[in-house]
């Protein structure tokens, strides 16, 4: 396997953290390894899981395979893989109960007990530890080569979601909060705990890190994921969530925000949090282009974005109609390797390579007019 870092351009990334980029970055938002590894994938009847189901060798292995497949994507970003397989991993640490079933992994609660328990400051300490072995056993394995980055961690919002259920968190921002502000906060605490443990695991590779988001940095860097953030209103979002998130962002060396563009209505708030990145899934049923263009252009001047799209339509659109300053842009092909060929070569891979041939081209002719 060659090094992955000799894949990506290491001028650029820095460039572009820093607003300095004078085109915009082409990459791919591949990540098979949110799929569960086979050994979870077979279970058929429901099954509750134990930290005791999960092999970090077998997740490993899963991660090195997918490496080894990554190789064929032209881009100007790093590539890395993360001992995923599905798993909700905060949600586990934070009480609730993981199962599987038919190739399936999901959260699910006892509400009132769960959510007491987190209040007190009750976590799994298994599920925590299983999760600092997977890591550490991927970075041992990675070696300084290949980066590994911290998998998917879901933030405060996306626990409480997942432990009340999106209309009880709602319910309890306006009927109860005091109530909802102490359970935000001690899943804050629990997300910082254990990110940052996650984080003094990694191993530098080529001078930096990169984010699970596929994002370079120089120091070791989490990806906060609040997806519920759709729910709230900015007012919502500036009273009961941004300070929680700027606690996480202080207490870590660096952050990449993920965020959808269901939430698109409290961007500009959540680019208040200090965050490094702001990553942004475009989803195909979001609010118009139009809308969200000049969303992103007001965000982009405040920090870099990454617009990950599901269509080149979509990223072509942000490449002609976005400034190339602190801009990023990534393809994201289906998690389960693509479809092959009858040429034994992944269609989507060919696709992506002469797509990303002709943008290089484009702006090379474009900046040197």
């Amino acid at each position: 396997m060659k090094p992955i870092h000799n894949n990506f351009n290491t001028r650029l990334c820095e460039d572009f953290l820093c607003g300095r980029n004078k085109r915009p970055l082409f990459g791919v938002m591949w990540e098979p390894t949110l799929l569960p590894p086979e050994s979870l994938n077979i279970i058929g009847e429901k099954k509750t899981l134990k930290p005791d189901d999960i092999d970090e060798v077998e997740l490993s292995v899963m991660a090195q395979n997918i490496l080894e497949a990554s190789h064929a994507w032209r881009q100007d970003m790093p590539f890395s893989v993360q001992p995923g397989g599905a798993l909700q991993w905060m949600e586990a640490i934070c009480g609730c109960e993981i199962v599987a079933a038919n190739g399936q992994i999901w959260a699910q609660s006892n509400n009132k007990e769960h959510l007491d328990l987190l209040i007190s400051g009750n976590i799994s300490e298994m599920w925590m530890n299983k999760l600092f072995d997977c890591t550490k056993r991927l970075s041992e394995d990675l070696g300084s080569k290949w980066f590994n980055s911290v998998p998917v961690l879901h933030g405060p919002l996306d626990i409480l979601y997942a432990i009340m259920g999106g209309e009880e968190v709602v319910y309890c921002m306006y009927d109860e909060p005091e109530l909802f502000n102490k359970a935000i906060s001690a899943a804050a605490s629990a997300f910082l705990r254990v990110s940052k443990k996650l984080a003094s695991i990694l191993k530098p590779v080529s001078g930096g890190y990169c984010s699970r988001m596929h994002i370079y940095t120089k120091k070791p860097c989490v990806t906060l994921q609040n997806d519920a953030t759709y729910l709230t209103s900015p007012e919502m979002y500036k009273e009961f969530i941004l300070q929680s998130e700027k606690n996480i962002v202080t207490g870590l060396p660096q952050t990449v925000y993920h965020a959808h563009n269901s939430s698109f209505h409290i961007l500009e708030e959540i680019s208040e949090n200090n965050s490094t990145v702001l990553q942004i899934t475009v989803d195909t049923n979001g609010p118009p282009i139009k809308e969200q263009i000049e969303v992103y252009r007001r965000v982009k001047e405040k920090l870099p974005i990454v617009l990950s799209c599901w269509n080149f339509n979509d990223l072509e659109r942000f490449m002609e109609e976005l400034t190339p300053e602190g801009l990023s842009l990534t393809f994201i092909p289906a998690p389960d390797g693509c479809k092959i060929n009858s040429q034994g070569t992944f269609d989507e891979i060919l696709e992506w390579n002469e797509r990303y041939d002709g943008y290089i081209k484009y702006w090379s002719g474009r900046n040197s007019m």
